[in-house]
């Protein structure tokens, strides 16, 4: 099986300090290709494809902006492989992706011209006995900083804070494992969940002590090691 899916997507972002006219006016223009070829050889599934991204922000003439003009390019082929047979099943899969982000905004004299790349896979199987469905999983992801972590220096009126990004950010890198138990009937159904993820050089905002045209600053920056734990259910 043969499939492409395209997307094209279009946000307009206004906020508004004054009625008749916006504080800031910013276009969001994003495009989206997902090639994908699928093969089945008799308890084996194999996936091959690519996630490819193309993303603008684009300003208009408003007073202020929150980030500049910046462009971002992504590609990820991946594959993925599942095993299937009886009341058994294993899955795993494998994903690379290489990401620019490049920013040339003459009204900031604004310069940036970066690439992240990096891996990131899952492995995982799953019992099913009678009604009953066990499935254990451990899986690897990252996450590259978006524009605003990247670039924000102004108000965010939508939330009444001064936004201040680091061009310094690294990837933000994470390992899960989580377990998952679950049963059904034709009127009832339970999910029990319980997970544990390590991230490194996690992403945040924190507030500061300091002020800018009376909204108070924050800063973008990255923790070292993050432990998020618990169970969904």
């Amino acid at each position: 099986k043969i499939s492409l899916h395209a997307g094209h997507f279009i946000n307009n972002l206004q906020e508004y300090e004054k009625w008749t006219r916006p504080a800031f006016d910013l276009t969001i223009s994003h495009t989206q290709l997902t090639p994908n070829i699928r093969c089945q050889l008799k308890h084996l599934t194999f996936n091959v494809g690519s996630s490819i991204s193309m993303l603008d922000n684009i300003n208009s003439e408003a007073d202020e902006r929150l980030v500049p003009d910046a462009s971002t390019f992504n590609i990820g082929p991946y594959v993925i492989v599942d095993y299937e047979k009886n009341n058994t099943g294993f899955s795993s899969g494998l994903r690379y992706d290489n990401k620019s982000i490049t920013s040339e905004d003459e009204m900031l004299n604004d310069d940036y011209d970066n690439t992240f790349s990096s891996t990131s896979f899952s492995l995982g199987g799953y019992y099913k006995f009678i009604d009953h469905i066990f499935r254990a999983t451990y899986s690897g992801a990252f996450r590259t900083p978006d524009c605003a972590e990247l670039f924000a220096n102004g108000v965010h009126h939508g939330t009444n804070r001064y936004e201040i990004g680091d061009r310094d950010l690294n990837i933000e890198y994470a390992d899960q494992f989580d377990f998952k138990y679950q049963w059904s009937n034709d009127h009832l159904g339970v999910v029990v969940n319980p997970f544990v993820q390590y991230i490194s050089d996690f992403i945040t905002i924190n507030p500061t002590d300091s002020f800018i045209n009376g909204q108070r600053v924050y800063n973008y920056l990255q923790f070292n090691k993050v432990e998020l734990k618990g169970v969904e259910m």
